[in-house]
């Protein structure tokens, strides 16, 4: 089975892009900050389009 449609990333990629340690993102995820799926073995898989907006959140008026 394939991940649903957008770019899914890796833990150890979405970290990278985050700029922080594998570690450190799965504590994200357990506390919610992040949407994920679990890939068939188990691993997350984040989507790129989720970890972008992220980075660069919408501004609050």
């Amino acid at each position: 089975m394939s991940p649903p449609a957008g770019e899914y990333l890796s833990l150890i990629d979405a970290a990278s892009l985050l700029g922080m340690s594998p570690r450190t993102l799965r504590r994200w995820l357990r506390d919610g900050r992040l949407p994920y799926e679990l890939s068939e073995a188990g691993e997350p898989m984040l989507r790129r389009e989720d970890i972008l907006r992220h980075l660069d959140p919408p501004d609050e008026e």
